[in-house]
């Protein structure tokens, strides 16, 4: 039998950008589209410091 490999739900990214202090991370929308989300990376490692 052969496994499925979809999974719902389930964002899986293709790598990051460092952008200047921003970390630019793209993500596929659906098998025709991309998304980008953007963090600050100075408040990204505050929070991981919590």
């Amino acid at each position: 039998m052969r496994k499925r490999s979809y999974v719902p739900n389930v964002v899986y990214t293709c790598g990051l950008l460092l952008h200047g202090d921003m970390l630019v991370i793209p993500y596929a929308v659906s098998d025709s589209a991309t998304g980008f989300a953007t963090v600050d990376i100075k408040e990204l490692l505050e929070e991981m410091k919590i």
